[in-house]
């Protein structure tokens, strides 16, 4: 119904166009300002994402990976058959801290103590809270480890992707 409308009024803006000369020449300025309009927004834009993005750049490194300290972290499955990550986080930077992403890698190792291995799961998780400086904070996250085989003896690690900081 609507691309019906949109063809009537195409149809008598071009009617009118050809009729009358002054309309025509509204036209062209009404198409111009359009234009000064679509260019200014998409300049708007531009600029609104390269702040976003020098922002979220500092943010990355206000805070030194090695300036937060993990304690008390477990995996373990909850309700479900879900995964969960918890522990607690302390920054010991002088910026608060806004969040962090850890790399959880699950592993089989079915002889103890040789270096036999094998990955069997692993995903990235992000988490937004707020650390001021020198002090410690829980946190708790869901993990998606889908597909995961039978281990005989499984183990897990994390290594800390990125660290962000907020200016105070």
């Amino acid at each position: 119904m609507v691309w019906l409308f949109l063809s009537v009024v195409l149809i008598v803006v071009v009617y009118l166009a050809v009729q009358f000369p002054a309309f025509r020449k509204a036209i062209w300025v009404c198409l111009a300002g359009l234009f000064v309009l679509v260019a200014v927004g998409v300049g708007w834009l531009y600029y609104v994402k390269i702040q976003e993005d020098k922002r979220a750049e500092l943010s990355r490194r206000l805070i030194n990976p090695d300036e937060i300290v993990f304690t008390d972290t477990v995996l373990g499955q909850s309700i479900g058959g879900l995964w969960r990550v918890k522990g607690n986080v302390t920054n010991r930077s002088s910026h608060e801290l806004s969040g962090f992403t850890l790399k959880i890698v699950v592993r089989d190792c079915p002889v103890p103590g040789e270096s036999f291995c094998t990955t069997i799961g692993e995903d990235e998780v992000s988490t937004y809270l707020s650390v001021p400086p020198s002090q410690t904070r829980a946190f708790e996250e869901q993990v998606t480890l889908r597909d995961m085989p039978e281990s005989t003896k499984w183990g897990w690690t994390y290594i800390v992707q990125e660290v962000r900081g907020t200016l105070k």
